[in-house]
């Protein structure tokens, strides 16, 4: 959802889509669009909350985007992983999809996903954070499971609920192989 409200925030303000809202009186119509995204994006979601996993929150412009154009005070949760870890995690999904050589082929590229551009706005965060970020290590999530749900549910103002750590499943699984990752997003059935 990241992706599709930069590409119509900039698509609606480009010099030439700026000139025609103002030729047809649809100055406020910009706003509107990008505003709508979300609700159009997840308007088959019964959930009361909804968490957008996209890494490139933390970016700066997509920052002032949700202040912009979703509330004034975003809460982003970025999760924490050492970048040594990340990359050996990429590492052996590749080999287990096949890849033979390379392994790193991409990551270190900058301004990339899955990893320089992520890295670049969690260190933004790190810098600039006025309350609206809540800094998850990924070994705290693992080690101390409920207690980090319940600063995550406190940082959100949302309200508690029980949860049991066996038997885990993914709702909404993705497309992995779209990414040319399959397994990327695999929820294992207990944490650790």
């Amino acid at each position: 959802m990241c992706q599709l409200m930069w590409d119509m925030h900039i698509s609606c303000t480009n010099e030439s889509t700026s000139v025609a809202l103002l030729a047809n009186n649809r100055t406020h119509t910009a706003d509107d669009m990008v505003r709508s995204i979300p609700d159009i994006y997840y308007k088959n979601t019964k959930a009361k909350n909804i968490l957008d996993k996209s890494r490139s929150w933390t970016m700066p412009a997509n920052v002032a985007m949700l202040q912009r154009y979703i509330r004034d005070d975003p809460k982003i949760i970025v999760m924490l992983r050492p970048v040594d870890e990340i990359v050996k995690s990429f590492v052996e999904l590749r080999k287990r999809n096949g890849w033979t050589s390379d392994f790193e082929q991409g990551l270190w590229e900058p301004n990339t996903e899955p990893l320089t551009r992520p890295l670049v706005g969690v260190e933004y965060a790190k810098g600039h954070n006025t309350g609206e970020y809540l800094f998850i290590e990924y070994n705290e999530l693992v080690e101390n499971t409920s207690e980090t749900l319940q600063k995550i549910y406190t940082f959100c103002d949302w309200e508690t609920f029980p949860h049991w750590f066996n038997d885990i499943s993914n709702p909404y699984p993705e497309n992995d192989s779209v990414w040319g990752f399959p397994g990327l997003h695999d929820v294992r059935p207990t944490i650790g």
